[in-house]
């Protein structure tokens, strides 16, 4: 496998891990808005868990990804 398609498979990759990242934490908030909204009360915000942790996650393989390691 070339370089181009090992980089190209690798960036699909990203892209997968990025957007599901991405719909988990939006699918939080959503779910952590309702909750506010019919409670009337301020809950707390679980939701940045899964941005915050999760986005340091997924900000390890695309620092990787742009520094591939040679051999």
């Amino acid at each position: 496998m070339s370089e181009r398609a090992e980089r190209s498979s690798w960036s699909k990759v990203l892209y997968a891990i990025t957007l599901l990242w991405v719909l988990a934490t939006l699918l939080q908030l959503s779910v952590w808005t309702l909750v506010c909204v019919i409670s009337w009360h301020f809950v707390n915000p679980w939701w940045l868990w899964t941005a915050a942790i999760g986005g340091l996650v997924v900000a390890g393989p695309h620092r990787i990804g742009r520094h591939p390691v040679t051999q």
